[in-house]
């Protein structure tokens, strides 16, 4: 760990997640943009990019990266990688920059500076107000307070005391149209 408490092996994988998912979105975006405009929407432009060594290359970048941030998120909290795994727009940037040729001007290197800066407050902020988050892998063993109830001698409920009124559902006994909106609100 370093001074600050943070360890820098979280650190280490975040931001390396981070570079590797940005320069996987721009090789990909770039090899696509390549593409003659006829194969846009077709099956031709996916044959076409699947033989692109900058397409490839942006591939395994993005698994690279998906793994590194998998690991990260194994061995940090979730309010430290993330913020680190958002710099990734950071990365994009210098690398569309550099494979465009495109100057950034005044306003892209401004924007450029403002996000690593709004980005470095937010990691602060979320890392100093939610210390007390658990770890990805202990909400594996996940054990909420729940309702105590009271029962009469013939088995009938009486009564229930809790802080949360909370109940234990299965996955099967939420309704199809909530998970499908969590998933979507998720992606």
């Amino acid at each position: 760990m370093n001074g600050g408490g943070i360890p820098v092996t979280v650190f280490i994988l975040g931001v390396g997640a981070a570079c590797l998912l940005g320069l996987g979105f721009v090789l990909q975006q770039h090899a696509a943009q390549l593409a003659p405009q006829s194969e846009m929407l077709s099956y031709r432009l996916l044959l076409r990019l699947m033989r692109s060594p900058e397409w490839l290359l942006g591939i395994v970048f993005m698994v690279s990266g998906q793994v590194l941030s998998a690991m990260a998120l194994a061995a940090g909290r979730v309010s430290l990688v993330e913020p680190l795994l958002a710099t990734n727009l950071l990365f994009a940037m210098a690398l569309a920059r550099r494979i465009t040729g495109q100057a950034l001007g005044r306003s892209g290197w401004g924007g450029v500076l403002l996000l690593a800066a709004g980005g470095g407050v937010l990691a602060g902020l979320v890392f100093v107000y939610s210390s007390d988050l658990p770890k990805v892998n202990l909400l594996e063993n996940y054990r909420p307070d729940v309702m105590t109830e009271l029962y009469a001698d013939d088995g009938t409920p009486i009564g229930s005391f809790a802080l949360e009124h909370r109940v234990i559902v299965t996955y099967d006994q939420i309704p199809a149209v909530l998970r499908n909106a969590v998933i979507s609100v998720e992606d």
